[in-house]
């Protein structure tokens, strides 16, 4: 009995030590957290800090954000939180029917709830109408691009207590957009149209973008609508029938990495595209400007957007400036040089970032324009 009570005593003063020997030594080489999180950074130890109490505070938060096996522990929770309870330990997502993941903030946007009104979205549209005149006035195309809805493309899955609002941003958007002359193309509807019919998923249940054959039918369904626009033509791939089944990995899964579970869902392969060829970017001369949300990597990464173009930049969020073929970023740009040297100009949001198409751009040419009409001169 008493050996029994040694080692049992033994096996669980090991369990609460463990963590601290991994902490420091490393011995297992656990699987980082996927998302986006800020994990509290160390201290220094000094007289002030110690006697005020606030050393203790941040050294504590530090080892609460590093201490040995944390990924671990979290993922066995929020396996145990999931299987149990269909309980979900990221940031605002909502377990649809199916297992189908989304994200509660698109809701907003689907049902209505975020309507702005008919006159502010006209008053809106009517200043990229007037960007889109000035810009065609010197031989430049402003292109509005709608990316699709998850939630619109899988709106069977989505939880009863989601329902469709009969007005919302985004069809009175697009009904001004047609009225008004306004260059756009609505993957919303043109996405929901393929479905089960397209040669591969679209969209992927346990991601919030497009997948990478969405992506490819995007980018080529927008390097034609640019053909058409400038009245030119532009080199395409021949990727269409070329389709082999893999399954999904990278951005395909990005809902499910982020909820950092133990054990994945079970994925079947399906269609990815395979292009044949490649395109040679230095016989493009249209230099392009992106002004869009995070619908635009997949058309980078997937599509390589960048090769149909001799130069252009990815202007994210109007937070933070890509360049083509530069990983570096920053947050500098002069609007009125782009304006100058850029060829097409495309503002990229989802149905949920409508009220806020184009971000700053609008606002800020509007405002050159207002002083120098012939700045692109």
């Amino acid at each position: 009995m008493n050996l029994f009570r040694k080692s049992l005593f033994i096996f669980l003063f090991g369990c609460l030590l463990f963590p601290a020997i991994q902490y420091r030594f490393n011995l297992i080489n656990c699987k980082a957290l996927s998302g986006m999180f800020t994990l509290s950074g160390d201290t220094v130890l000094t007289s002030g800090g110690w006697f005020s109490g606030k050393y203790q505070i941040k050294k504590d938060k530090y080892f609460h954000d590093v201490f040995g096996l944390r990924s671990i522990f979290i993922r066995i929770r929020n396996q145990i939180d999931f299987s149990l309870f269909q309980q979900v330990h990221a940031d605002d997502f909502v377990i649809g029917k199916n297992n189908d993941i989304f994200w509660g903030w698109y809701f907003n946007s689907y049902s209505g709830r975020d309507f702005i009104g008919s006159k502010a979205l006209k008053e809106k549209l009517g200043i990229l109408k007037a960007i889109q005149d000035s810009l065609a006035e010197h031989n430049k195309t402003l292109l509005i691009v709608i990316a699709p809805s998850k939630d619109n493309y899988f709106q069977e899955d989505l939880p009863d207590s989601v329902r469709k609002g009969d007005s919302s941003n985004y069809l009175i958007s697009l009904n001004t957009l047609k009225m008004d002359g306004l260059n756009y193309i609505d993957f919303n509807s043109y996405f929901l149209s393929l479905k089960g019919k397209a040669l591969a998923p679209l969209f992927y249940k346990y991601a919030s973008h497009w997948t990478s054959y969405g992506a490819y039918l995007a980018g080529d369904s927008i390097i034609s609508k640019i053909e058409n626009l400038r009245n030119i033509k532009m080199q395409h791939l021949p990727w269409k029938n070329q389709i082999i089944q893999e399954r999904p990995s990278g951005d395909e899964l990005e809902m499910e990495n982020d909820m950092n579970l133990v054990f994945s869902f079970k994925h079947e392969p399906f269609g990815h595209p395979e292009p044949l060829e490649h395109i040679d970017s230095t016989k493009n001369n249209l230099s392009a400007m992106v002004v869009g949300d995070s619908f635009f990597w997949a058309l980078r990464d997937h599509f390589s957007f960048w090769d149909y173009f001799s130069n252009g930049i990815f202007w994210y969020y109007s937070w933070h400036v890509y360049p083509k073929g530069n990983k570096d970023t920053h947050d500098n740009l002069n609007i009125e040089s782009e304006l100058k040297k850029n060829d097409v100009f495309i503002l990229l949001a989802t149905e949920a970032n409508i009220t806020k198409l184009g971000f700053d751009f609008p606002a800020q040419v509007s405002k050159i324009l207002r002083k120098n009409k012939n700045v692109m001169n």
